[in-house]
């Protein structure tokens, strides 16, 4: 399942890698899609969307809203 996130508090490439990196254990595919100028995040992924909303938040971006593919 793809899962998109709105991140608003993303800004800057070092928010990117850090987002980045709390989900890559998430990844099935190696899919992860972050685009700063949209402030969205999308990976592939079976994990329970709770679970990767939580993974955004402990790396210290709030995840405004989500969108199942």
């Amino acid at each position: 399942m793809k899962y998109s996130f709105n991140v608003p508090a993303m800004s800057c490439q070092h928010c990117k890698m850090r987002i980045g990196k709390a989900l890559a254990p998430f990844a099935d595919t190696a899919e992860i899609e972050i685009d700063l100028g949209t402030k969205k995040v999308s990976i592939n992924t079976e994990t329970q969307p709770a679970i990767l909303i939580q993974a955004i938040e402990s790396a210290g971006y709030r995840v405004e809203d989500i969108n199942k593919h």
